[in-house]
């Protein structure tokens, strides 16, 4: 889901990774200790250099070298117990006072566990549960949730449809990680710096606040979210999709539906950037194009 503001929308995204520096030796001889990577909504920070060099499609090979983004496992062996971290497709309904309610049910849902996208204690329920499993999950509904549900306790009725060992979204921050970033060309580390140093201006607040209300410092917010577009316009570019394509304008379009938009030139006519459209467009397509070559 397109979310209504960037900000929004490069921190909901991106997900689950993480990769080591190799061990150095220290002056006694001994090992010394792998440095922690520094993680950025999953995606973790490096330091590669900014490049004068445009970047262009057939080019994107100069820029980054590319981890293997076809093997994207769609369905976990059916005897898989469910764990932290694998994605679960879910029906569920849920009860309150033996009433169902109104929102409290879906089917098809993808769920990773382990988000705390569901009100708490209801993902852990659901572990070491498995495919075509049906359980009963208990919780008890926060006292800020709407009156008919706050402080109640609920019941779910949920079935196991189907078990992932990871979310598509963990999958593609795991691509990302596992690419290597030979350098940032400039014209695409500087349309995000400009962007969300624009968004700090503009926020009322100062650069520092803005920055530690998204939860991390400015140069690594920055390049998380260089580093995502980067690494998914050069997936896209690998499979000859570019700007030009139509499979990106159909991505763009796709998203500025639900909000009413038709065109992209409407879209950045009431104030859209051109980034907001590129980041959700580029990710959407990466999201399919794993999905495409899923094993």
């Amino acid at each position: 889901m397109l979310k209504r503001t960037l900000p929004l929308l490069l921190t909901a995204l991106l997900l689950l990774g993480g990769c080591g520096s190799a061990q150095g030796k220290t002056e006694g001889g001994g090992e010394a200790p792998t440095p922690t990577p520094v993680i950025v909504d999953g995606v973790v920070i490096d330091s590669a250099e900014i490049s004068e060099a445009s970047f262009a499609a057939d080019k994107a090979a100069d820029f980054i070298s590319l981890a293997d983004y076809k093997g994207f496992v769609t369905e976990a062996p059916a005897d898989t117990a469910v764990e932290a971290g694998n994605s679960v497709n879910i029906d569920f309904t849920g009860y309150v006072d033996g009433e169902a309610f109104d929102g409290g049910s879906a089917k098809g849902y993808d769920l990773t566990i382990g988000s705390g996208d569901f009100i708490e204690g209801f993902e852990d329920q659901l572990i070491g549960t498995r495919k075509g499993d049906q359980v009963t999950v208990t919780v008890t509904f926060p006292t800020t949730y709407p009156q008919h549900l706050a402080g109640k306790e609920g019941t779910f009725e949920v079935t196991v449809n189907s078990i992932t060992p990871l979310s598509p979204f963990d999958f593609v921050n795991g691509v990302i990680n596992g690419s290597d970033v030979l350098s940032y060309p400039a014209d695409v580390y500087r349309e995000v710096e400009e962007y969300f140093d624009a968004s700090a201006a503009e926020s009322g607040v100062s650069e520092e606040e803005y920055y530690k209300a998204l939860g991390y410092p400015r140069e690594d917010f920055i390049r998380s979210r260089a580093r995502t577009l980067l690494t998914n316009m050069a997936i896209c570019a690998a499979e000859g999709i570019t700007a030009d394509s139509e499979e990106y304008k159909s991505a763009v379009l796709k998203n500025l539906a639900g909000y009413g938009f038709t065109s992209a030139e409407d879209a950045l006519a009431a104030g859209f950037k051109q980034l907001e459209l590129d980041y959700a467009a580029y990710y959407d397509m990466v999201l399919d194009i794993v999905q495409r070559y899923a094993v």
